[in-house]
């Protein structure tokens, strides 16, 4: 069965004894994809609602995030191609490494490794060549045996292996051979006289083997590894290497109910609405500082105040006439002219007051000015317009020029 995230699952004792009591005439729930049945609709919607969560976990792969319908689906596939990934006769010889070991799945695999290529095991296929006619011949591994003498040849036939076994890879021990094509069997058969006649298994297809069978029960150094079915230890005949009251220690810790999860999924639900509320309630904060702060101190100090087209050429005018009454010099008037002047001013203002009267634009085509001209009346009266009885300067006539030519206003 699935894992829930690394953690062993079960049915909590009192559901497991209530569910077996069936009253007459009672409705059954079945969960479709394990066929569990149950005569209580409430623990039947608790289950259901479990299965639904993406925490489950696949024995056999490890793949994680998955909800219990499809790591029971992806158990199913794995195990039906372990045949295929690791012979049947290598089975013993693994589960009694295993078993009880206190390694992680990586060095845990590697053991495995280096132990089935250190010698040969009982039901494994074989070959040799006799020494007669050197023809090749196979067999199944009988028998596994002490070597009292290895020395001593024991057998009539020469070790004609093409990758004989290191010294330091073969056992003492010496085998009996069922042979395949001959109805006897041969004994004492020295590990250098045989050859394999499939590879061992890579470590990845041992770690997928020894996850499908077994789990650690916690990341200790300490922590052993178990079967997930108990009736493996009785049909491969595995002796225990620790007691039964650390074991059970051990499964307890790492074992969790169905209450458990329900309880665990209501508190990450509440702490998830809290985090949600808080985050909203500071999103608020924000925008009512934001509000708050867009005049600051309640004034217009740092406001950037737009104007009008009516105010931009009010400010634009008297910008003008400041200028204009600047630059008139000293020596340009003489003091009997200077009332006319302040006279024609008047009218001027009079008249621009005015708002039935249209007024024409003087263009630089109409006051050509040099700093040498000395006869601007002519000119100035060729324009339609009242004006000032002043000399514009050349510049400040090119840069309203411009202006009214960039923002196309009247000016």
């Amino acid at each position: 069965m699935p894992l829930f995230g690394r953690r062993l699952f079960h049915l909590n004792n009192n559901n497991d004894d209530n569910n077996n009591l069936k009253q007459d005439n009672e409705e059954i729930y079945t969960i479709e994809h394990t066929g569990e049945t149950f005569h209580k609709r409430d623990l039947y919607e608790k289950l259901k609602k479990a299965y639904d969560l993406e925490r489950w976990t696949c024995e056999c792969t490890w793949r994680a995030s998955l909800t219990h319908k499809e790591a029971y689906q992806s158990e199913i596939e794995t195990r039906k191609s372990l045949s295929s990934i690791v012979p049947s006769y290598f089975y013993k010889p693994i589960f009694d490494i295993i078993y009880h070991n206190v390694k992680p799945l990586e060095k845990l695999a590697e053991e495995v490794s280096i132990i089935l290529g250190q010698s040969f095991v009982i039901g494994e296929t074989i070959q040799f060549k006799k020494k007669k006619d050197n023809t090749t011949v196979k067999g199944i591994v009988e028998r596994i045996e002490d070597n009292d003498d290895p020395k001593k040849r024991t057998s009539e036939r020469a070790s004609v292996q093409a990758k004989p076994l290191s010294d330091k890879q073969m056992k003492n021990v010496k085998y009996s051979i069922q042979l395949l094509d001959e109805d006897r069997i041969v004994n004492n058969v020295v590990p250098s006289e045989l050859q394999r006649c499939n590879f061992i298994p890579n470590r990845e297809k041992l770690k997928t083997f020894i996850r499908s069978y077994a789990i650690r029960l916690g990341n200790r150094s300490d922590s052993p590894w178990i079967f997930y079915d108990d009736s493996i230890k009785n049909k491969y005949d595995i002796k225990d290497c620790l007691p039964l009251e650390t074991i059970e220690k051990f499964k307890k810790s790492l074992t969790i109910t169905l209450d458990e999860i329900l309880r665990e999924q209501e508190r990450i639900a509440r702490k998830l609405a809290e985090e949600q509320a808080a985050a909203l309630e500071e999103k608020i904060k924000s925008m009512e500082i934001n509000n708050n702060t867009s005049i600051p101190n309640g004034n217009f100090d740092d406001c950037q105040i737009i104007l009008s087209d009516d105010e931009v050429k009010t400010k634009m005018s008297n910008e003008i006439k400041i200028k204009e009454i600047k630059s008139i010099p000293s020596t340009s008037k003489s003091p009997s002219q200077r009332p006319s002047t302040t006279k024609k001013s008047h009218n001027s203002i009079k008249q621009n007051k005015s708002p039935t009267k249209p007024k024409k634009q003087l263009t630089l085509d109409d006051m050509k000015f040099t700093k040498n001209s000395t006869n601007h009346n002519e000119l100035l009266e060729k324009s339609s317009v009242t004006t000032y009885d002043i000399v514009i300067p050349h510049s400040l006539l090119q840069k309203l020029d411009k202006t009214r030519r960039d923002r196309g206003i009247d000016s």
